[in-house]
């Protein structure tokens, strides 16, 4: 008898249990840190990461991205040279406030992607890309110069 006192509490339980699927929370998805289709000649997002990048006074983050060929260069031997066909992506976001977590910063808007690709003579090639939506920049800044030769130099990212 003592086990039918329960049974209210159990047919509650199935009930809710059976209830129809919640509808897709999309405010946990960061659709702002994306990036739009076709905007790019490639899509870095889909590379793998090298190395990542925070800037704590202009509230930026970034990471460097590498396709395949340039990631198995890097995790080999790494160095400058990379091989023909190699491409390297330093996307840079914009932080903002993490709705989900008080206190901390995520990425927001892309403010620009740098992309370098390495020619049939394994020399680089570099195109920067800024705005919303991103496009490229007419003419190249001495700066972006340094920007390259710095982004050659990153270490892969040590993974335990």
């Amino acid at each position: 008898m003592t086990m039918f006192k329960y049974l209210p509490i159990a047919g509650t339980l199935f009930l809710f249990a059976c209830a129809a699927p919640q509808v897709e929370d999309r405010s946990r998805f960061n659709d702002t840190a994306s990036l739009a289709a076709g905007t790019l000649p490639v899509d870095p997002l889909l590379w793998k990461a090298l190395n990542t990048f925070t800037d704590t006074v202009l509230h930026t983050q970034a990471t460097l991205y590498a396709n395949d060929s340039a990631y198995r260069f890097a995790r080999t031997s790494g160095g400058a040279t990379y091989p023909a066909q190699a491409q390297l992506a330093l996307v840079t976001w914009q932080q903002q406030d993490d709705p989900h977590w008080l206190g901390a910063r995520t990425a927001g808007a892309i403010r620009s992607v740098d992309l370098i690709t390495f020619d049939a003579h394994a020399a680089p090639q570099y195109a920067h890309y800024e705005g919303h939506p991103l496009k490229a920049a007419a003419s190249i800044d001495p700066e972006d110069s340094a920007h390259l030769a710095w982004a050659l130099k990153q270490p892969i990212l040590a993974v335990p």
